[in-house]
Formats: C-alpha cells, sequence, structure tokens
C-alpha cells in the first residue's frame, strides 16, 4: 500500500506484481523442509523488524544472504520473463517495473516507507500525523470525483459486508482457540 498515491498502488506496482505472480507460477516451488519452514519464518521477521539496516543477513539455504543481494537476484531472475512478455506484448512496462525495483533495492529511500521517514524527519510529524495528512490529502482528490447514488450503494454494502464477515471472522476465531490460550 502506497499512501501517496490515491488509490494506493500505481500502474508500475500491478504491472510489477503480475509480473511477480507469473514468475511465482513459473518458479519450480520443491516442498520445504522443517528447517527450511522454520529459516522463512525466521526470515520473515529478520525482515519486518530489520528489514532496512544494511547488515541484515537473512538464512538462504544455509548459507546467510542480504536482503538486498537476494532481492536482487530475484529480480534478475524475473527478467527472464519480462523480456518475452514485453515483447509478446510489443511493450517495455515490464522491464520498467523491474527497473525501478532494482532501483528501490539499490536506494530504499525510493520506497514509500523510505519516503515516509524522509518525510517524518523532514515536516517533524509523527508516523500518525503523517498519515492522517496523506489520508486526508487522498480523500480531497476522491471528493473530486463524487459517486453515482448507485455506486454509493454498492461501495456502502460492500463495506457492511466486509464488515459483517470480520466479525464472524473473529467470532470463528475464538471459537476454535478456547482452550488454547
Amino acid at each position: 500500500n502506497n499512501p501517496y498515491l490515491p488509490l494506493g498502488i500505481s500502474t508500475e506496482e500491478t504491472t510489477f506484481l503480475h509480473l511477480f505472480l507469473i514468475y511465482c507460477l513459473a518458479k519450480e516451488s520443491p516442498a520445504l523442509s522443517a528447517m527450511e519452514i522454520q529459516n522463512v519464518c525466521l526470515n520473515q521477521d529478520l525482515v519486518a523488524l530489520q528489514g532496512r539496516d544494511p547488515k541484515l543477513r537473512l538464512n538462504q539455504g544455509k548459507r546467510p544472504i542480504s536482503l538486498k543481494a537476494w532481492a536482487l537476484s530475484i529480480l534478475q531472475e524475473m527478467s527472464l520473463i519480462a523480456k518475452p512478455l514485453d515483447a509478446y506484448f510489443e511493450t517495455d512496462i515490464y522491464q520498467k517495473s523491474l527497473s525501478q525495483a532494482e532501483k528501490k533495492c539499490e536506494c530504499p529511500q525510493l520506497t514509500p516507507s523510505g519516503k515516509l521517514i524522509q518525510d517524518m524527519f523532514r515536516s517533524k510529524k509523527s508516523f500518525q500525523q503523517l498519515g492522517l495528512h496523506l489520508a486526508k490529502r487522498n480523500t480531497k482528490y476522491f471528493q473530486k470525483y463524487p459517486l453515482s447514488k448507485k455506486q454509493n450503494v454498492f461501495f456502502t454494502e460492500t463495506a457492511k459486508h466486509s464488515f459483517r464477515c470480520a466479525e464472524e471472522l473473529e467470532l470463528k476465531s475464538q471459537f476454535l482457540l478456547k482452550g488454547y490460550e
């Protein structure tokens, strides 16, 4: 989610996600051992907690690797898919999306989280204050394009349904967890 964009995502980002999904579909993915599953969980925790630290090392098999090096190697593999897609569709959007992702790996300040951190320091706003400022800006954008009555009813009903589903899921989760607290 990119709070700097009213929709939360750009065309470039959706193109990248499309390419990434194709990559995941095409990439061989053998079953993981218990140790590999443990490494995946540890890596997820490390990235979530320390992902901005350039000295961070993840566990790739039996060897440590930097997040940047691992990401760049995946992007390199993805380029083998991007080139034929661009050729087939007579475009360059897939390779451009990869190029932007590579730039973000090389310079994390270009990522939405990097921009947020920079803006928090520059503006002296807290995360919540900056988030609220961006949300208000995005609200103003959407207020320029009012919904029709039919669209408003659709989205209101969709939101109500979503809340009901979330409540049901919460109740089911509480029921399933009884006795395992």
